[in-house]
């Protein structure tokens, strides 16, 4: 099994479109908390069109996204391994929605999406380390 994660930060629509294309992704999950985006294209309705537009269903999963009092203290310290780790404790009651994605992942190729590109700096690489513990590490993860 296989999951992708993408930031679209530096990234035109179309550019974006098309790598998924040339992966054969099926559904793009929007892990933003709130997703809107200044950057053309990419808030919540209009990349839900986009998608469509190329048969790759998007969903969002509010409920990942990052809280605001985790990114406030990252804002502050720029700490990221705290980051990572506050991120992590949070994850610990989302047992439902995480569970959602693992059953979207056994029956399409599924690509997490937020706006940082470097996947080190964006909690996206959590949720995919942890989705990884979830399906007992036969999760192959691929960041884009």
């Amino acid at each position: 099994m296989e999951m992708y994660t993408i930031g679209y930060e530096g990234t035109a629509i179309e550019e974006f479109t098309q790598r998924l294309l040339e992966l054969n992704i099926n559904v793009v999950a929007d892990v933003r908390r709130t997703p809107i985006s200044r950057k053309p294209k990419f808030s919540k309705k209009a990349l839900a069109e986009e998608l469509a537009n190329q048969n790759i269903q998007y969903i969002h999963f509010r409920e990942l996204g990052t809280p605001r009092e985790i990114r406030d203290k990252l804002a502050g310290t720029k700490d990221y391994v705290k980051f990572r780790l506050r991120y992590r404790r949070y994850l610990k009651s989302k047992v439902t929605v995480l569970g959602e994605l693992s059953s979207l992942m056994k029956t399409k190729k599924v690509v997490l999406m937020c706006v940082e590109h470097d996947p080190d700096k964006c909690h996206r690489s959590v949720i995919a380390a942890v989705m990884k513990e979830i399906d007992g590490n036969r999760l192959r993860i691929h960041s884009l």
